[in-house]
């Protein structure tokens, strides 16, 4: 066949690249006969298509009738993974409000239910300005816990959502917990926007002191970047002390409530059932924060009274919630429970659901409404139960103290340590602090720091034994014993800091010297 024949139109047929290359190589494979078999197939199908033709028209109508947007965006959403973007600006608001309505009432988990919506008409009238962050700037609320920093930045948040209502340019400010930011702070900003924040933009990053002080530095560090970058976005943060290194210009303290806002807050929580306060130093002191507000009512209201410190008000709340509302639940849940706070602590966040326990037994940790499922991973509605059922895998041996207290792990598990040692009788907390001690002298300092309040405080001296002490408390019997727990709490000291021991105390042959009671 001469070239122009074979270049001819009777002589091609329409192929795929990898059907004409097989023909190719296989020739007797692929009689003549077939092929233009294949290829009078081929136009017949093409002229009946033409036949068909639809006008413009007709190609309106039969779209109209199929499918509409809300079909077509419907079938994209279920290919194309989610993006923020993909909401309408309208379900955006209405998210970040259910959001702050939901944490609202979340924080008030410890408000009988039938006071709940007192507390917040009272909170909603008693109100402060909200705290002043600058555009391109970070700020930093810095208080013990309890304080209400998580309250003062949801009012600066909720600022931010109102100005979001009324003006289109203003971006739906975004509340981030601190242990959920798994990137940098700029990608999380991103990935919860959707796109770069061009526009003004509030960001809070609550609970500083959740992460390990090293991820909270970084965390600051990107928010500091951040503002310079995107000069048009504000950050709030909220931790306790000595969670990250925050520069003077950037803190905002946050101050103790008087005690008449307390009392206030207090006589709303209780209802008509209030009875007559104490009028005493100790128990004023006890109404200088709205969680300890809470706690107080809670056991007010359980038949208690105000004879108690601040730190075991606050380790017995989350005990105090589980007591009333009793949460219906298996053996094997309330086993868990210290484990899932042990993971979290152990892994600095969520647990994937998956690993830690079959799924009816995730469905039964969702169910008590102590535990979280968002996705696959498992966290505590609360802080507080995180640490109450961690001081418990403490308390329990499921976790050894030693294994806590290291320096890599004492800074999640600090609160934890903090809960147990106040909590315990005198004796099993002497011999929680000897192990400390030998553990991590530097995390038995921060504790005794911690749990030494200047009001209600626990006794961090030696305990003297019932019936030895005379009336003026100088009997001479009880000095060599005395001297001999010091002795001990001081070789228990000097052995954790190891070979720094023996440069801060007197040592001869590796025994300490002088010292005036022998073992």
């Amino acid at each position: 066949m001469g070239e122009q024949d074979n270049r001819s139109f009777g002589n091609l047929i329409l192929l795929c690249e990898r059907h004409a290359s097989e023909i190719d190589a296989t020739p007797d494979d692929y009689p003549a006969d077939r092929l233009r078999a294949w290829k009078e197939q081929q136009i017949e199908t093409r002229s009946r298509a033409v036949g068909l033709a639809l006008s413009d028209a007709e190609v309106a109508q039969a779209a109209a009738v199929s499918f509409t947007m809300d079909d077509l965006t419907e079938r994209l959403s279920a290919i194309v993974p989610f993006t923020p973007r993909l909401r309408s600006r309208e379900e955006g608001l209405d998210l970040a409000l259910r959001s702050c309505r939901a944490r609202s009432r979340v924080r008030l988990r410890s408000t009988p239910a039938d006071r709940v919506r007192a507390v917040l008409v009272w909170m909603a009238e008693h109100a402060g300005p909200a705290v002043i962050v600058p555009e391109g700037a970070l700020r930093v609320l810095v208080a013990p816990m309890g304080a209400g920093k998580s309250e003062e930045a949801e009012r600066w948040w909720s600022q931010g959502l109102t100005q979001a209502w009324a003006d289109p340019e203003i971006d739906i400010p975004l509340w981030l917990e601190a242990r959920e930011i798994t990137s940098t702070l700029a990608q999380a900003v991103q990935g919860a926007l959707g796109n770069d924040p061009v526009r003004t933009c509030r960001v809070v990053v609550d609970n500083l002191d959740a992460v390990s002080p090293r991820q909270a530095d970084q965390l600051l560090f990107d928010a500091r970047q951040l503002v310079l970058v995107w000069p048009r976005v504000s950050v709030l943060a909220t931790t306790r002390p000595g969670a990250g290194r925050v520069e003077d210009n950037e803190r905002l303290p946050v101050p103790p409530w008087s005690s008449r806002r307390g009392l206030e807050l207090l006589r709303t929580v209780l209802g008509e059932d209030h009875a007559r306060i104490p009028e005493r130093h100790e128990t004023w002191q006890l109404l200088t924060s709205p969680l300890q507000v809470h706690a107080l009512a809670g056991r007010l209201r359980a038949g208690g009274d105000t004879q108690i410190s601040a730190r075991e008000l606050l380790s017995g709340l989350a005990a105090d919630i589980l007591q009333r509302e009793r949460p219906q639940a298996s053996t094997q849940v309330w086993e868990a429970l210290p484990r899932l706070a042990a993971h979290i602590l152990n892994q600095h966040g969520p647990v994937q659901a998956s690993s830690f326990a079959p799924q009816h037994l995730v469905w039964e940790l969702e169910k008590t409404g102590l535990v979280v499922h968002d996705g696959d991973l498992l966290r505590f509605a609360l802080p507080l139960f995180e640490q109450h059922f961690a001081a418990q895998a403490l308390r329990e041996g499921h976790t050894p103290l030693e294994s806590a207290a290291a320096p890599k792990s004492f800074p999640d598990w600090r609160y934890a340590i903090a809960f147990v040692m106040a909590a315990a009788p005198d004796e099993e907390a002497e011999a929680f602090m000897r192990t400390l001690t030998h553990t991590n002298p530097a995390a038995a300092s921060w504790v005794l720091d911690e749990i030494a309040t200047a009001h209600g405080r626990r006794p961090l001296s030696p305990a003297v034994p019932a019936g030895k002490a005379s009336a003026d408390g100088d009997d001479p019997q009880q000095v060599p014993a005395v001297a001999r727990r010091l002795r001990d709490a001081t070789l228990c000291w000097l052995a954790g800091l190891e070979s720094l021991g023996p440069l801060l105390a007197r040592h001869e042959q590796g025994r300490l010297i002088p010292w005036a009671v022998q073992p």
